[in-house]
């Protein structure tokens, strides 16, 4: 399994700590590694455990070892209502694009496909805030299937309100259901 977590508000008191998850289940915990210049002493090298941008999401399924997993999970803040979320997915902040189906390029495409097996699954790990009415619930589900149809894979996502747990996963709180939509085969 691999991990990915938002920087967006990653030290909330609730928030669990995905390293930590990673060490115990030997899950693998993406990261980038980056580098700066120290007042002409040489590059510096650090990793950077968190995703800041759809574009790090990518970087860091494609750079992750060892592929195909099992399962990739993408977990941070949806973005809520506030931000006009109102499909699945995860948020890096105000002003930013969310990691959802409207985002996907090919180049996160073809990291995805490489990365997680064909029978694999992609989470995405957030509070849903899936619509009470059916038409709007449609609209959401359908978004999920429009990503499981683009990467042929099966995408899933809570909801509701959802957490990472070292035994279980990416959970969705309350006892709900995760949404998961298959690739549709073509006609």
């Amino acid at each position: 399994m691999l991990i990915i977590q938002s920087c967006y508000k990653p030290d909330e008191e609730w928030a669990p700590n995905v390293s930590e998850i990673c060490e115990r289940t030997g899950s693998t915990c993406g990261f980038i590694e980056r580098s700066y210049t120290y007042a002409g002493r040489g590059r510096h090298y650090y990793n950077q455990y968190c995703a800041k941008s759809v574009a790090d999401v990518c970087k860091m399924i494609k750079c992750a070892k060892p592929a195909p997993f099992s399962e990739i999970i993408v977990y941070g803040h949806c973005g809520g209502p506030e931000l006009g979320a109102e499909n699945p997915g995860i948020s890096f902040g105000t002003g930013k694009p969310r990691f959802d189906a409207t985002s996907l390029n090919v180049k996160c495409f073809l990291a995805i496909e490489q990365a997680l097996a064909k029978d694999g699954v992609l989470t995405l790990c957030s509070c849903g805030y899936r619509p009470a009415s059916p038409d709007d619930a449609k609209k959401w589900d359908q978004s999920l299937q429009e990503m499981a149809n683009y990467l042929g894979r099966t995408v899933c996502a809570c909801p509701g309100v959802s957490n990472l747990s070292a035994d279980e996963g990416c959970i969705c709180v309350g006892g709900a259901k995760p949404v998961c939509k298959s690739p549709e085969k073509e006609k």
